[in-house]
This record gives structure tokens, sequence and C-alpha cells, in this order.
């Protein structure tokens, strides 16, 4: 499948060792520890020993956490220096757990997954769709995340309804060069019924003024 001219820019953004490389551990601040908090609640339904994808997976940031929770990994990312970077934590981590031995690594593009339909239980999508500033982009990559997971989907967003979100709208709009997109709640529960997906529950990682926020979507009936 030919990506989209969107899909394509994001992939190039991040597919770089620079970009790698200028990840850190960034659980290791408040501000991060507040996201990792609204994650851990967000799966507290989730089952130990489910299956769940970590999509983009960037340089592991979710690993410790997703696999300390009993979870069988999967970590995706288009960028293959990313991935690489994931496996490098993933070494040190086996160090501490056999359970690294279940883990899973994989070069993916969210809109094109090579996955068999129904293959995880869950799915964590974290900081990847506030880049996909076209409703297609969104509507593309939900329907890959509803086919290959017969669980729940996290996924991450920008809310445009808090005044964080609307000023960085504003600034869009009246000219600034858009790379990253929020979207309100109505947008993103109307792209995901057009995928097949339900949005069910939503999360602001640092009360309703931010505009950082986290959507569960569930397969429609």
């Amino acid at each position: 499948m030919t990506r989209s001219q969107e899909t394509e820019r994001v992939v190039q953004h991040f597919d770089s060792a620079e970009q790698a490389a200028s990840y850190g551990d960034e659980f290791n601040s408040k501000r991060h520890q507040r996201t990792r908090n609204v994650i851990v609640d967000a799966l507290a339904a989730v089952p130990a020993g489910a299956r769940v994808l970590d999509l983009p997976c960037g340089t592991g940031r979710l690993l410790p956490l997703l696999m300390e929770k009993g979870f069988q990994y999967v970590g995706a990312d288009s960028s293959e220096h990313m991935v690489e970077a994931t496996r490098k934590k993933l070494a040190a981590h086996s160090a501490n757990t056999d359970a690294a031995n279940d883990a899973e690594l994989h070069v993916q593009d969210v809109t094109a997954m090579s996955f068999a339909d129904d293959s995880f239980d869950a799915a964590v999508v974290n900081r990847l769709f506030h880049h996909f500033t076209q409703r297609a982009t969104r509507v593309a990559a939900l329907t890959e995340l509803r086919r290959v997971t017969n669980g729940p989907v996290f996924v991450f967003f920008l809310n445009a309804w808090t005044w964080r979100g609307m000023a960085f709208r504003a600034r869009h709009l009246i000219g600034e060069p858009a790379t990253r997109w929020p979207i309100t709640v109505r947008e993103f529960r109307e792209n995901g019924k057009a995928a097949g997906l339900k949005l069910t529950q939503t999360w602001a990682t640092r009360g309703r003024y931010a505009k950082e926020w986290y959507a569960r979507f569930d397969r429609c009936p």
C-alpha cells in the first residue's frame, strides 16, 4: 500500500539516528509521571498476559511499564532507528525478567501493518496522532488498529477544547505551518466511528485545561 503524503512526512521526520538519540527517558520527569499514571489507569482492565501493541514504541519509553504489568510486549515503529533503540532497552530489561523472552519488536507503518487480524488484545498509541493533521490519515490509522486489535485501543491526542489546545490551534489558523494538530473529542469520536470504533472514555493527563489527553476506543458492535 502506498503511503499518503502526510504519513510519509511523519515517517521521514522520525526516521533518523539523530531523532532516536534525542529521546531521553522522559518518564523520569514529573510531567511524564502524570502521563504514566494515566496509562496505568487506562490499562487497568487489561489482564496480565495480554498481548499488547506499543506503537509507535519510539525508544522504548513504555517498554518497562508494560512488561512490569505482565503484558506480552510487542513494540513497533516506522523507524528502524527507534526500534534499534528499543531493542537495546529490551536487552537491558532482560537481565531482570524472563518475560523479555516473549517480547517482539517490528518495523511497521500504523496505516498499513503486516500483522494478522486480531493479533493483539490491546494497543497503546502514544504521542503519534497529533502529528496527523488530516482526517483521512487518522481514519486510516484507526482502521488498521481496529483490524489488528480485538480489544481496547488507547490513543494519545491533543484536545482542541482546552485553553492551551485552542491557543495552539489558533497559531496555525493564522498561518503558522502545522505539523501537530489538536482536535476536539467530537472530531476524534467521528474519526473512530468512520473506522468502526467507538470512543468510550477519555483522560486528561493534567487537569482539564491541559491539551495532552488519551482516548479509549472499542470496536463497534
